[in-house]
């Protein structure tokens, strides 16, 4: 049993539940959909388990993805629940301020703190020197919970996913976390990395290799050099695995802790013009082509997929073409290697600069909603001509996306947050779509989409909360007859998948 009268704010039922499952446990995932308070299950861990034995840690190593999640947890997470008379000293890591004085000082007061130390660092510091290097000096100073937050650490081959594998072998990463709500939406393989760093015998396997052979479906296939690679055409013993991953890990669904109306699913098709749909055509065709005499390589093919996506909405990408050199025309000279060939990155080309029905039908939806609104985009040039729409249309967009720096996307996050801009626009991939609360959002309008299922689901609960009592509105803006339909497809067969592993019921989803 647990003393939760020691906790500085009661927990919800399921937050209990999680916490008497996993508060005594070395090694422990939080499988929660985002927003419903697997954070607080961490911090209560901290205090329940700060200086007590067995664990007697004295420290938390919190590494999230992306950049910016890692500032949540130091100004939001943990203040409202540890306990104030509780000594803690918290510090973010900002590898762009390692030359400041004040905040070298930090740090190395943090290591010798007599309190609770709490570092909280994006996952991309683990592969700066300053960053592994500090990372060394923390764990052997301190007694550590290790809490990798989200799934950025997928990819076992990965540099960063390595590194995040062998701290949690540290001897004083003494306990070990992994928070997620979408562990296994793009594939079941992605469940092997972070379950390896918790603890390698809960799976049972040392390797990849030898996870995915037991899991997964492989076929061998030949490339066109006469190499060889084994190509995963599904997955088995999914049950199995789903039974070794219950042992350490607590599901939390939102629909178990809220009472909030379900999300509201609606597809909005549009027709290219004839011109774009002539271009798009003769390009697939071209692909097709090209892909049956197997020409193509998998890169190639994304590629080619992502160019099929951005003709969808109305223009060609820049490309890079090789041109005739124009200082030495062709014979050859030092400008251009001796090769006679320079190389050239065209314009981004309108296919048809008089009609927009990717916008049109953005602007149609910009007619019905009502209240605020946030606009997800897969491209820049995407959210370059959302915010064109949404400005027409008399509203007043902020904007979150690579194009502007972290302090100015966050300007626009707060501004959308405390009602100063009505609408957002972002990408998916831009951060946004983690740790950020737009539960102000009435509706999320999705412009273009890529084909991450967990990016998906990521973007479309910033805007949940348990204690919501709105429908949210989702609408995707959808090309007819064109790869916008396979998209959905491809996600909605992730999510059967995800879905039976994690026993979760099926969902209403486009």
């Amino acid at each position: 049993m647990i003393d939760l009268s020691t906790l500085h704010r009661a927990p919800r039922a399921s937050q209990a539940e999680g916490l008497r499952r996993s508060v005594h446990e070395p090694a422990y995932a939080l499988l929660y959909d985002p927003r419903v308070g697997k954070s607080k299950v961490v911090t209560d861990t901290l205090t329940l388990n700060y200086r007590v034995p067995p664990f007697e840690i004295d420290a938390a190593l919190i590494i999230s993805w992306p950049s910016g999640v890692n500032r949540v947890w130091i100004e939001d997470e943990l203040p409202k629940d540890l306990p104030p008379d509780l000594p803690v000293r918290a510090v973010v890591w900002r590898s762009g301020k390692m030359d400041n004085k004040n905040n070298r000082e930090k740090l190395a007061e943090l290591l010798k703190f007599p309190g609770l130390s709490v570092l909280s660092m994006n996952c991309e510091a683990l592969n700066t020197p300053l960053g592994w290097a500090y990372v060394a000096k923390f764990l052997k100073a301190r007694r550590c919970v290790v809490v990798a937050d989200e799934d950025w650490a997928a990819s076992p081959g990965s540099s960063r996913t390595k590194r995040l594998l062998a701290i949690g072998r540290h001897p004083n990463a003494v306990m070990r976390r992994f928070l997620s709500g979408t562990p296994a939406d793009e594939s079941p393989l992605d469940l092997y990395a972070p379950f390896c760093f918790l603890d390698w015998h809960i799976l049972g396997y040392r390797t990849f290799w030898s996870f995915k052979s037991r899991y997964a479906e492989l076929e061998e296939r030949y490339l066109p050099s006469g190499h060889t690679f084994k190509q995963v055409i599904g997955y088995q013993n999914l049950d199995e695995l789903q039974e070794k991953l219950s042992k350490f890990s607590h599901r939390v669904r939102r629909s178990e802790v809220s009472d909030a109306p379900a999300k509201t699913y609606q597809k909005r098709y549009f027709q290219l013009s004839p011109r774009q749909r002539q271009f798009y055509d003769k390009l697939r065709d071209e692909y097709s082509a090209e892909l049956s005499q197997g020409e193509v390589a998998v890169p190639h093919v994304l590629d080619r997929l992502t160019k099929l996506s951005m003709v969808a909405r109305g223009y060609y990408p820049p490309q890079r073409v090789g041109v005739v050199c124009p200082r030495c025309e062709g014979d050859g000279c030092a400008a251009c290697g001796d090769i006679g060939v320079a190389v050239e990155v065209t314009k981004l080309e309108r296919i048809d600069p008089e009609h927009a029905p990717a916008g049109e039908a953005l602007a149609e939806e910009l007619r019905l909603a009502r209240g605020p609104l946030v606009v997800w985009c897969r491209f820049i040039v995407d959210v370059d001509d959302a915010i064109d729409t949404l400005r027409n249309a008399g509203r007043a967009p902020g904007r979150y996306d690579g194009t502007i720096g972290q302090g100015e996307r966050e300007s626009s996050y707060l501004a959308f947050k405390a009602g100063e801009v009505d609408s957002l626009v972002a990408t998916g991939t831009s951060g946004l779509s983690r740790g950020h609360d737009l539960s102000r959002a009435e509706t999320l309008l999705y412009y273009s989409d890529g084909y991450s299922l967990r990016s998906r689901r990521q973007t479309e609960d910033r805007a949940e909360t348990v204690d919501r009592r709105i429908s949210t509105g989702v609408v995707d803006l959808i090309a007819e007859n064109t790869v916008d339909e396979a998209r959905v497809a491809a996600q909605r067969e992730k999510l059967t998948l995800a879905e039976m592993l994690m026993r979760d019921p099926p969902s209403r989803w486009l």
